[in-house]
């Protein structure tokens, strides 16, 4: 039950990278930039998905 709530709220670093064409390296300054709010969940870093997004359409806006 808790492992759906956790995908539907939170996206990897993979998921960052596929859907907006960045690298790792890239998501992680991001975040740090951005503050998106992080969660470790084994090996994985989970990324708080409205965060993500907020601050795509950031970057956007800035025309990155």
């Amino acid at each position: 039950g808790s492992e759906m709530c956790i995908r539907d709220r939170y996206c990897t670093v993979n998921e960052v990278s596929e859907k907006y064409g960045l690298s790792k390296a890239n998501i992680h300054h991001i975040t740090k930039v951005h503050g998106i709010e992080k969660k470790k969940v084994g090996v994985r870093n989970l990324l708080l998905r409205a965060d993500v997004e907020r601050a795509m359409v950031e970057r956007a806006a800035k025309g990155l």
